[in-house]
């Protein structure tokens, strides 16, 4: 992880569960990915069924959500896609 990453991951998932928008219990891991010229939060969760999701922090109300066997899986997907979606967005 880039040096001072991980405080910069620790303090937004702070932010975000001091506004009651995630279970803190839910959050496995945090990466974040290069996209469209930004640097995007990810945060990991397990599901039921021992799958993982990740959820891509985009904005407020703009989190897509991929789901995949592990995390590696799902950020490699997420970096397939986000440029692509982020760039679909720009033009829209």
């Amino acid at each position: 992880m880039a040096p001072g990453a991980e405080n910069r991951a620790s303090l937004l998932a702070r932010a975000l569960l001091l506004e009651g928008r995630v279970d803190p219990q839910k959050i496995i891991a945090v990466r974040h990915l290069k996209a469209g010229g930004r640097l995007i939060p990810v945060h990991f969760s397990r599901n039921d069924g021992g799958s993982v999701a990740g959820r891509a922090i985009l904005g407020a109300q703009d989190t897509p959500i991929l789901d995949g066997p592990d995390p590696e899986t799902v950020l490699e997907l997420l970096r397939d896609v986000l440029d692509g979606l982020l760039l679909a967005r720009k033009s829209a």
